[in-house]
This record gives structure tokens, C-alpha cells and sequence, in this order.
């Protein structure tokens, strides 16, 4: 079944991150950050689902947050994505695919704006 197959894919790829993780971890990593924001006053329950399945498989931690948006002249959510370039590099993909997919899908309203992101160096 397509559930069966799915469910052993994913298993796959953790045990190849997994793996890689373990690799990479002998020398001292490069950690950066990402600002991820959708220019709302509030996060979706399926938004903070995502953010939740992105700490539990993609090896980065996530921190929600207030921002400021100087061109709504108000304060929005955000979260921070922390972890490897790499790491956070795919988490950000994965957020932006999945809340795309869902907002298209019509079972969550748009956000204001495309997912903005904004990269920093962390050590």
C-alpha cells in the first residue's frame, strides 16, 4: 500500500540522515539561523504542526518568536530555525513546500505574503 511504502521511505531517509548526522558531527559544525515569518499576528494549527515535524526529523530546533514588520507597522509571529546550513537550508524548503501545498489545497487561509526568511550566521 501507498501508506506502507511511505512509512518505509521515511524510515530509509531517517536512517541515511541519521547517518550523515553522525558523520558530520565529529567536526565542529557551522550553526546559522533562519527567520521565517508569514506577516500574521498568529500561527495556524497546521503551521505549528509543521514547525513541530521539522524538530522531530530534520535535526534543527525551532524558536517561536515576535517580530516586527516595519512595513505593516505592527508585530507578527515568527519562528527561528537553528541548526546546520544544511539542516536548516531543508527545513526552510520543507516549511515553505508544505504550507504552499496547504494553502493551494484550500484547507488553510493564504498568509499575507510568501513565507519571508531571513539567514544569520550563529556560532
Amino acid at each position: 500500500s501507498n501508506e506502507h511504502e511511505a512509512a518505509v521511505a521515511m524510515q530509509r531517509v531517517r536512517e541515511l540522515y541519521a547517518r550523515h548526522h553522525l558523520e558530520t558531527a565529529q567536526r565542529a559544525p557551522d550553526f546559522v539561523a533562519c527567520t521565517v515569518t508569514l506577516g500574521k499576528q498568529r500561527f495556524e494549527a497546521h503551521e505549528t504542526r509543521i514547525v513541530s515535524l521539522l524538530t522531530e526529523h530534520f535535526f534543527v530546533r525551532a524558536l517561536f518568536l515576535d517580530s516586527y514588520d516595519p512595513e505593516a507597522m505592527r508585530v507578527v509571529k515568527a519562528f527561528e530555525i537553528i541548526g546546520t546550513r544544511e539542516h536548516v537550508a531543508l527545513a526552510e524548503y520543507v516549511f515553505t513546500s508544505c504550507v504552499t501545498r496547504w494553502t493551494r489545497s484550500g484547507a488553510g487561509t493564504a498568509p499575507r505574503r510568501a513565507p519571508r526568511v531571513a539567514r544569520g550566521e550563529t556560532s
